[in-house]
């Protein structure tokens, strides 16, 4: 017989993310050399069963235009081109499309936005920094322009960091392009940037410090460049738009709990030369597999783990809300700490009994978990295990076991069920 954890799940929670919207174009090319006028709705209603809006802006007025916006039948051919002014040229579209002229099929209402990075660096007056032993870490940006090019010299130093918290919860900044030289960027450097869309990265970049882009919540892609070394605890934690993350052969350390939070990541990519991690149909694992590290949310809603899978990393299935049901064979050891912390979906979860330890807050905050099966293999128990898990009803382990002695301890016995 195998073993297995199964968790079942209930509804998945839905985030509600913010989108970009503009003024709407009156004409656009549909590749034929026809020229496509959308229909005029009265009072900007539209029949949505047989017609979708295209909202298509630029990231800034300033640094480029955007045509194709539009209302249209469903199934139209529709051609958005972006163009970029004087001192600017087009990176992307924020869903990752790096074409200037591309063209989409008109289904369902959707907004484009054209990201633009600068030519020129930004003045370096518009930098505050302090001297090191090796050149110079940016401290602030004092400036108002939302697309800039960090410069490479400073008063003559060599720009070598982008310091702690230099862009510190800055709302202004849309797309920062990070000039070659610089080898690291420091805890916090883009904390809070909410407005945040794309960020170049450099290959002579080495470390990204603990949480360099905590609660950039407009960051719809990241592109870590090789040459990179370590990644820091939290670096990406509430990147609510973002969607994918390319992993080079040279990243080889991770910090902790990375992407929670991160309800729109689709996939993650390694390298194909990286000794540490790889990834499977997605998912992220360790070199040899034995561990799963990091689950994309926006995945799939339902995932069966490798059998020769031993361990359940830290925070690996932690904040996934959309996710419906995962099978954990019966190689599985050991479930980390926060392992699915704010599962907030899960309504059930069987822990098979080739489980011996579970990790603190493993199953914390999972709102709508109402039981949970716990064998007499599990002897090592962490701290908060159930924190924040209010719903749950019953717990189905046997009297003599040492998860029933921890229920005791943690003024859970009335939940206890023998099995």
């Amino acid at each position: 017989m195998k073993k297995f954890l199964s968790l079942s799940v209930a509804a998945a929670t839905i985030f509600a993310l913010a989108s970009c919207s503009g003024n709407d174009v009156d004409t656009n090319a549909d590749g034929s050399g026809a020229s496509v006028v959308p229909p005029i709705i009265e009072d900007n209603i539209i029949d949505t069963t047989q017609q979708a809006k295209i909202d298509a802006v630029s990231i800034w007025d300033t640094a480029g235009t955007v045509t194709g916006g539009g209302v249209y039948d469903i199934g139209d051919s529709v051609t958005l081109t972006a163009t970029a002014n004087d001192g600017y040229r087009f990176t992307m579209w924020d869903d990752g499309v790096t074409e200037a002229q591309r063209v989409i099929e008109a289904r369902d209402t959707a907004a484009y936005t054209a990201l633009f990075e600068a030519v020129a660096e930004t003045d370096a007056s518009f930098f505050t920094y302090e001297a090191t032993p090796l050149g110079a870490a940016i401290t602030s940006y004092i400036g108002t322009d939302p697309i800039i090019r960090i410069p490479q010299k400073i008063q003559g130093l060599a720009v070598v960091k982008l310091g702690e918290k230099c862009f510190d919860a800055n709302t202004t900044l849309r797309c920062v392009s990070i000039s070659d030289g610089i080898t690291e960027i420091q805890d916090g450097a883009f904390w809070h940037c909410t407005n945040l869309y794309s960020v170049s990265i450099p290959g002579t970049v080495k470390t990204i410090g603990n949480k360099a882009f905590w609660q950039c919540s407009s960051l719809s892609s990241i592109n870590i460049p090789e040459g990179v070394t370590s990644l820091g605890d939290y670096a990406f934690n509430c990147c609510h738009s973002l969607k994918d993350v390319t992993i080079p052969s040279t990243l080889t350390n991770l910090g902790r709990y990375i992407f929670f939070y991160c309800e729109s990541l689709e996939l993650f990519e390694v390298a194909l030369g990286n000794t540490a991690f790889t990834s499977y149909d997605g998912v992220l694992f360790t070199k040899d597999m034995s561990t799963v590290v990091a689950y994309p949310n926006a995945l799939n809603d339902q995932y069966t783990l490798p059998t020769h899978t031993t361990k359940v990393g830290n925070g690996a299935f932690a904040t996934c809300s959309s996710l419906k049901s995962v099978t954990l064979h019966g190689a599985v050891t050991s479930v980390g700490n926060y392992a699915f912390y704010n599962c907030t979906a899960m309504d059930t979860a069987v822990i098979s009994s080739s489980v011996t330890s579970i990790g603190d807050k493993a199953f914390s905050d999972c709102t709508a978990l109402t039981s949970l099966t716990v064998p007499s293999s599990v002897s090592s128990i962490g701290e908060d295990v159930l924190t924040g898990s209010s719903a749950v009803a019953s717990i189905k382990t046997p009297s003599s076991s040492a998860f029933a002695q921890w229920c005791i301890t943690n003024g859970l016995s009335d939940k206890i069920v023998n099995n």
